[in-house]
C-alpha cells in the first residue's frame, strides 16, 4: 500500500503545486527534465500504437495479407540500416554492426531517464526526512510568516523556526565524552556521517548533487547502449558539421529508411525476403533525442558550477560571512564580538543550521531568514554558548517565547487586551489596525518601531493623550520639534544617536510596508537598501563619528531646505 501510494502521488510531486527545499538547478533535474522526457515518452507512444509505425516496401505478388505480415515482422524484429550509395552487405556479422534496435523501446527508454533523475530526489527527500526536521514544513512556514498580517500569527510562525531548528541542532549535540575524536575520525574515514557531527544534511545535500552530475553524464553513455554507436558524441558531430558547411544528411543514428530480412517457411522450403523498410517514428526520435543530447549537456553544465557554487557558499569564511553579515544587519551595533559570532556559527548552527537557512533563504525571502537568524542569535546568547537548550523541548519552547516576545510585551495594563474602554491600544492592537491601513505590504515592523516613538513612557501601550501630543507635535510644532521627533523613529534603541543598522532596520522595514507581500525577490531589494543606507550616512553624518546625532541631522536638513529628503520624512 505504501508503495502504491507512492507511486499516485508522483505525478502531483512532479507537476503540481511545489513547494521546494532544493534550489533551481536540482529543480531543473528531478521536475522540469522529467516532465519533457514523460512528454516526449507519451508523444512516441501515441505515434508507435498508430498504424503507421512503419512501412515497407514489398514485392508486386504479395498480398494485402503479406504486406501485414511483413510490416509486423520487421517492426518486432530489429532492422538494419544501408546508406542508398552502398551494397547490400552479405556478411551476417557486418549486419549486427548496423542493427537499428531502440526504436520499439523508446517510449521506455525515455521512461527509465525520467527515473534514472527523479531517484536523487527521493533519495534526499527520505533520507533527509530521517534527520529530524522537515525543511519543506519549514520553507512553508516562512512563506506563511510573509504574508501573515497578524501579530499573534507571525509570532507564532517565527517560534516554530526557531524552535524547530534549535531542536535539530541540540539534538545531534552531546557531552564530549573521552575517546570521541575517534568516533568522529572513523565517521569521517566510514563515510558514515551523522547528525551528531553536524554535517548530515550537508554531505547528503551534496550526495545527491554529484548523483545529478553523474545521472547527467552518464545517461549520455547509457544511451550508447540503448541507441548503438556512439552517441555521446551525436551533439558534437552535429555542430562541427555545420561549423564545416557540412550537408546535413540522414543521421545514422535515426535511419529514416532500413532494410529488412524475414524468412517464410512453406511446407518444403523456407523462403528468405529483404523489403526496405521506412520508420516515420525516427523522424520525431532524431529531433526529440537531439534536444535531450543538448539538454544534458546543459545540465551537466549547470550542475557541475551549481556543485561549485554551494561547495564554497558550505565552507570556510562565506559560510561564515554569510551569517554574520545578516546578524550586523539587525544588529544596532555593527561589531559584533568576533569569537561569540564563530562560537554561534561553528559550533551551535554547524553545517547543516547553515544550510538549513539558506534553503529557506532560496525558496522564501532573505528577509525572514534574516529575521530568523537574528531571533536564534538572541536565543544562543540567553541560553549560554553551550549550544542546545540543555533541556526538554517543552523547556525549550517557553525559553525561546521568552526570547522572541519580550517580557514588557506580554505584561502591562492591558493584559493583552486588543480593545480597551479606558483608550488605551496595546501594540498588538496597533499593529493590527495599522495592517488595515496597508493591506497589501508587510506592516509589522514599521508599526512596531512607530508605535515604540509615539509611546514614550515606555509602558507598551499608547492612551489618548500619546497620540493627541504626537499629533499636536507634527502639526503645529517647530521644524526643529518634527525633525526631532522624526530623528527618534530612526533612533530604534533610544540612545540618542542612529547608526547604521538602525537606519538600515527602518528603510527596510518601509521597503516591506510599499512593496507587496510575497512578491519580492529580497536579495536585489537588500542591495538596494544598503545602498540607500549608505547614501544617507554620508549626507547626514557630518562630523564624520559613524554615526548621525540630533544635531547634525537636524542641520543637514535646515541647510537643505528639506527638498532632497523632505519626502522621507512623512510617516
Amino acid at each position: 500500500m505504501d508503495l502504491f501510494a507512492t507511486v499516485s502521488r508522483l505525478p502531483f510531486s512532479v507537476l503540481g503545486p511545489h513547494r521546494s527545499d532544493t534550489c533551481t538547478v536540482d529543480r531543473l533535474n528531478y521536475k522540469y527534465t522529467v516532465i519533457i522526457l514523460v512528454i516526449f515518452s507519451i508523444i512516441v507512444s501515441n505515434k508507435q500504437f498508430s498504424s503507421d509505425h512503419i512501412a515497407c516496401w514489398v514485392p508486386g505478388h504479395f498480398t494485402r495479407s503479406y504486406e501485414v505480415y511483413s510490416n509486423n515482422i520487421c517492426w518486432v524484429s530489429n532492422t538494419y540500416y544501408v546508406a542508398t550509395a552502398e551494397t547490400l552487405p552479405l556478411d551476417e556479422n557486418k549486419k549486427k554492426t548496423r542493427v537499428v534496435k531502440y526504436y520499439q523501446w523508446t517510449p521506455f527508454i525515455l521512461l527509465f531517464q525520467a527515473v534514472l533523475f527523479y531517484l536523487p530526489r527521493m533519495l534526499w527527500r527520505s533520507l533527509s526526512a530521517k534527520s529530524g526536521i522537515n525543511i519543506v514544513n519549514l520553507v512553508d512556514a516562512a512563506l506563511n510568516y510573509q504574508t501573515a498580517d497578524r501579530f499573534e500569527d507571525r509570532n507564532k510562525i517565527m517560534t516554530y523556526l526557531t524552535r524547530s531548528i534549535d531542536q535539530y541542532v541540540y539534538m545531534r549535540k552531546r557531552k564530549h565524552k573521552r575517546f570521541d575524536f575517534i568516533r568522529r575520525f572513523l565517521a569521517f574515514i566510514l563515510c558514515v556521517p551523522g547528525r551528531r557531527m553536524g554535517s548530515y544534511l550537508l554531505i547528503l545535500f551534496f550526495v545527491t548533487k554529484i548523483l545529478f552530475i553523474v545521472n547527467s553524464v552518464g545517461q549520455l553513455f547509457l544511451l550508447n547502449i540503448f541507441l548503438g554507436h556512439n552517441f555521446a558524441s551525436y551533439g558534437l558531430d552535429l555542430i562541427k558539421k555545420i561549423l564545416n558547411g557540412e550537408e546535413l544528411t540522414e543521421s545514422i543514428y535515426f535511419p529514416r529508411v532500413t532494410m529488412c530480412e524475414f524468412a517464410v517457411r512453406n511446407i518444403q522450403n523456407v523462403h528468405v525476403h529483404t523489403v526496405q523498410c521506412v520508420l516515420p517514428i525516427n523522424l520525431f526520435n532524431e529531433k526529440a533525442f537531439l534536444f535531450i543530447w543538448f539538454w544534458l549537456a546543459f545540465l551537466t553544465m549547470c550542475n557541475a558550477y551549481d556543485l561549485l557554487a554551494w561547495f564554497v557558499r558550505s565552507f570556510g569564511r562565506v559560510r561564515y560571512a554569510y551569517i554574520k553579515k545578516r546578524l550586523e544587519l539587525m544588529q544596532s551595533d555593527t561589531h559584533l564580538r568576533r569569537t561569540p559570532a564563530k562560537d554561534f556559527i561553528h559550533r551551535y548552527l554547524q553545517h547543516d543550521g547553515v544550510l538549513i537557512l539558506r534553503l529557506l533563504a532560496y525558496n522564501s525571502s532573505d528577509l525572514v531568514v534574516t529575521e530568523l537568524i537574528q531571533q536564534l542569535w538572541q536565543f544562543y546568547k540567553r541560553v549560554g554558548s553551550g549550544g542546545g537548550t540543555g533541556g526538554p523541548a517543552s523547556t525549550t519552547g517557553s525559553a525561546i517565547s521568552s526570547a522572541i516576545i519580550p517580557s514588557s510585551s506580554r505584561t502591562g495594563p492591558t493584559g493583552g487586551r486588543q480593545d480597551s474602554p479606558s483608550g488605551q491600544v496595546s501594540k498588538e492592537r496597533f499593529v493590527s489596525i495599522f495592517t488595515t491601513l496597508f493591506p497589501t505590504g508587510e506592516c509589522y515592523r514599521y508599526s512596531v518601531f512607530l508605535f515604540k516613538n509615539i509611546d514614550r513612557s515606555n509602558t507598551n501601550i499608547i492612551r489618548f493623550e500619546d497620540l493627541i501630543t504626537t499629533y499636536s507635535l507634527l502639526i503645529h510644532g517647530s521644524i526643529e520639534d518634527r525633525l526631532g521627533w522624526i530623528f527618534d523613529l530612526y533612533d530604534i534603541n533610544k540612545d540618542g544617536i542612529i547608526t547604521r543598522m538602525e537606519l538600515f532596520q527602518l528603510i527596510a522595514s518601509i521597503f516591506q510596508l510599499i512593496l507587496p507581500v510575497g512578491k519580492l525577490n529580497y536579495t536585489p531589494i537588500i542591495n538596494t537598501i544598503e545602498q540607500r543606507t549608505d547614501e544617507l550616512i554620508h549626507a547626514w553624518d557630518i562630523h564624520e563619528n559613524g554615526f548621525i546625532c540630533k544635531e547634525d541631522f537636524i542641520q543637514y536638513c535646515l541647510q537643505e531646505k528639506i527638498k532632497k529628503y523632505g519626502s522621507s520624512f512623512k510617516l
